[in-house]
């Protein structure tokens, strides 16, 4: 009886922290990107911070050889990165949105002056591209009017096939 109690216990923690970790994930998305010089050369060793107020301190990441860079597991937010490398000025990207499930791509081009030199890029842009990691999906509001037997607008009833 002991051991049956036990193997009971022990099936439903795994089954409870995979529960938990499942959830988890949702909260959370990621960011990657692709660094070049304004030649379109790759460009390693650019330090990137990111930082958002939906989390405790900053992350840091270094561009590969590639041009390169990956934060994994970040808390959905909004966030700011700052990319910094010597010989180029230091360049600041606001506005980028981790929604559950999604991987943010920036793709970035350093532009050469003093590391002192500040860029602010604001704004959504052709910069960052969201592309979902799972098969959900976010749909606009009109989507459904759009769907086979929809009622549209000063229509009444359903659309037939």
């Amino acid at each position: 009886m002991y051991k049956h109690a036990i193997s009971i216990l022990t099936v439903a923690v795994i089954l409870f922290g995979n529960v938990v970790m499942v959830n988890a994930s949702a909260e959370h998305g990621q960011i990657n990107g692709f660094i070049r010089t304004e030649d379109g050369d790759r460009l390693a060793d650019v330090t990137v911070t990111a930082t958002s107020p939906n989390m405790m301190g900053e992350r840091e990441a270094v561009s590969n050889r590639r041009g390169r860079f990956r934060f994994r597991a970040l808390p959905i937010g909004n966030y700011v990165l700052k990319f910094e490398h010597e010989g180029m000025k230091t360049l600041v990207r606001t506005q980028i949105t981790i929604r559950p499930y999604s991987t943010v791509t920036v793709r970035l081009n350093m532009i050469e002056g003093s590391p002192d030199e500040i860029e602010v890029i604001e704004g959504p842009s052709d910069l960052i591209q969201v592309s979902t990691t799972s098969s959900r999906e976010t749909r606009d509001g009109d989507f459904s009017n759009r769907l086979p037997g929809s009622t549209l607008p000063g229509e009444s009833g359903t659309r037939g096939f």
